[in-house]
């Protein structure tokens, strides 16, 4: 009982980012690929999120890199708070997060989308007493059917960078990924 515990213990610290308490970017990306073979075959469609922190070299300047990491832990919070159940977070770089959304159409993505900007938006960060704004910008795909996590990744990247910077830093790029036969896995 104690090793099937400890071996748990093991497991989790391996496979969670220890300051947001997220799958760290290997596991995740092996999550993904593992229950997207696993999906429902009369629905196949699915969407993939990417959430980027804005201006966290900002508030690890200006506050240090402890308020930096509390920044992440909140967002990773409030983006676990925004999804369904049976969706699939991840921290997937420095400041990058990944949310798989199985089954979920392109209303299904930017209702989630919108949650987590939402919930983002709501975030009290307060390093050295000082309110501060916590903002995130949110990229995604909606595919027809299951592609591999690196083609979710670049298509989902792709729109995050796509839109004009000087607009709102919540702005949703969602688009529809045309699968020929380049993105089937």
């Amino acid at each position: 009982m104690e090793l099937a515990r400890r071996r748990l213990a093991l497991n989790r610290l391996a496979s969670h980012d220890p300051v947001t308490d997220l799958y760290r970017p290997g596991a995740f990306s092996t999550i993904v690929d593992r229950r997207r073979k696993i999906v429902d075959v009369d629905n196949p469609a699915g969407a993939f999120l990417v959430v980027h922190a804005d201006h966290l070299s900002e508030v690890n300047r200006r506050y240090g890199l402890e308020a930096g990491d509390e920044a992440l832990a909140l967002i990773a919070l409030a983006i676990r708070s925004s999804v369904r159940t049976g969706d699939v977070v991840g921290r997937i770089g420095a400041t990058m997060f990944g949310v798989f959304l199985p089954g979920a159409e392109e209303g299904d993505a930017r209702d989630i989308a919108d949650r987590i900007s939402a919930s983002v938006t709501g975030v009290y960060f307060s390093p050295d007493g000082a309110p501060d704004a916590v903002s995130v910008r949110i990229g995604g795909v909606v595919f027809a059917e299951q592609i591999g996590f690196n083609d979710m990744f670049r298509e989902a990247v792709e729109r995050l960078y796509s839109e004009d910077p000087t607009e709102d830093s919540l702005a949703i790029a969602l688009g529809a990924l045309r699968l020929d036969t380049a993105y089937r896995h």
